[in-house]
Formats: C-alpha cells, structure tokens, sequence
C-alpha cells in the first residue's frame, strides 16, 4: 500500500514539473495553453514569384544565353528556359545557378540552323516573410 501510494505521489510530482516546465510563463503560469510567441510566418504560396529576363537574341549557327535574377534578398528556388518566335533547330546545353551569381537563373542554347529565335530564362523566387 505505501509503494502504491509512493508511486503515485511520485507521479504527480512528475507531472507537475511537467507541466510546469512545459508552460509559457513558467512557473508563474503552469498552463501551457497560452502562448505569446511570435506568429507564424506566412503561407510559402502567396510568397513565390516568377521573374522572367529579358528576351535574348539566338543567332544562326552559334550559342546563346539567357538569365533571370531574382530580387535582392529573395532565394532562387528553381527556374526554366524557353525557346520562343524561332526558325532555330536549338538545343538547350546549360540550365541552372552558377556559384558565382547564386541568385540567377541561366539558360545556355546551341542553335544548329540558319534559322534565328528569340530565348528567355524565368527564375521562381521565394521572397521573405514581411
């Protein structure tokens, strides 16, 4: 009997503490169902945005580059390349950041004909939380 009762005064000390410890204001207020933290930060959707560069000439028979950059304090989160009003037969050789410039998007082309197009980069960016 005095084990059963050691045991369960043991337990609501334990408790106690934890709940104490657990609680914003401990110990002045030991519940933990209050919080006066700071709020959350925002929904990531409403803060990713698409910055596309501005059109570059792809001339027959050689290569050409495109980028798009981010605005300052923004993070890079990924990008693409678009061949558009093209004659060209062109492949896309390079796509991605270079360490250099981390903010970036680059597209790299190879135009194999005569034909001539027009290429850009869009770079997704996450702004930060206001």
């Amino acid at each position: 009997m005095i084990k059963t009762i050691a045991t369960f005064l043991m337990g609501a000390v334990g408790a106690t503490a934890l709940v104490v410890a657990c609680s914003d204001d401990s110990p002045r207020d030991a519940d933990a169902a209050t919080c006066d933290c700071p709020s959350a930060e925002p929904p990531i959707a409403g803060r990713i945005t698409q910055v596309r560069g501005v059109d570059s000439a792809l001339a027959a028979n050689s290569m050409g580059t495109a980028s798009a950059t981010c605005p300052a304090n923004a993070v890079l989160v990924s990008g693409w390349c678009e061949l558009g009003n093209s004659s060209a037969q062109a492949a896309l050789v390079n796509a991605g950041t270079l360490p250099t410039e981390p903010q970036s998007w680059f597209c790299q082309w190879n135009n194999y004909s005569a034909g001539i197009g027009t290429v850009h980069a869009v770079a997704f960016c996450l702004t930060p939380p206001q």
